[in-house]
């Protein structure tokens, strides 16, 4: 996983939102719920998880890159060799897609599971 961003830069952050990204399970046709969520922003992307049940929300900058090597990873932890994950786009409680949000913003909602 790529560096985490501090809670200084997260208190200070703010973009317009372009897109959310969940992963999507082809052959259960449904949300991976312990994945990572990617909020796409107009300058930047950022990779949002929760580790574990009651784990604090990580963030951090990110490259397409390094979406594509998180969601190997969980291929690699998948029970069937043989899963089909993709990145899909999602709606998100509380924001629209071209809103100006915090990612402060971005952490409570993955922390309260806002994510539909």
């Amino acid at each position: 996983m790529p560096k985490c961003i501090s809670g200084e830069e997260t208190s200070s952050y703010r973009g317009r939102l372009a897109d959310v990204l969940r992963v999507w399970d082809c052959y259960e046709q449904a949300w991976r719920e312990d994945a990572p969520v990617v909020f796409r922003f107009e300058e930047a992307d950022v990779l949002v998880w929760r580790p574990g049940e009651a784990g604090a929300v990580r963030s951090c900058f990110c490259t397409e890159a390094e979406e594509e090597e998180a969601l190997r990873e969980l291929e690699a932890q998948a029970v069937f060799s043989d899963s089909c994950l993709c990145w899909r786009a999602a709606l998100c409680k509380g924001v629209r897609l071209g809103e100006k949000v915090s990612l402060r913003l971005v952490a409570e909602l993955v922390g309260k599971d806002g994510i539909l």
